[in-house]
């Protein structure tokens, strides 16, 4: 079930609160791959990672219509 157009439901911040953690390993296992260890990760690139899945994914809801599609036409 999708929110209305041009509006949010507590299902899209719960959703998008999973994209920011998703967002933030994703960040943390291709900082770890590029250093090599996990001790010289910077730690605010992963949280900026993290708040740019999330809230990129709030305002794809934010924009799409019930039945999930971006502006009524696209998906």
């Amino acid at each position: 079930m999708f929110s209305d157009f041009l509006t949010l439901n507590y299902k899209d911040f719960a959703k998008g609160f999973v994209m920011a953690v998703l967002g933030a390993v994703l960040g943390l296992v291709y900082s770890a791959i590029q250093t090599g260890t996990l001790s010289t990760i910077n730690w605010a690139t992963i949280v900026q990672c993290a708040g740019a899945a999330g809230i990129g994914y709030l305002i794809k809801n934010y924009f799409s219509d019930e039945s999930g599609k971006v502006f009524g036409r696209i998906g």
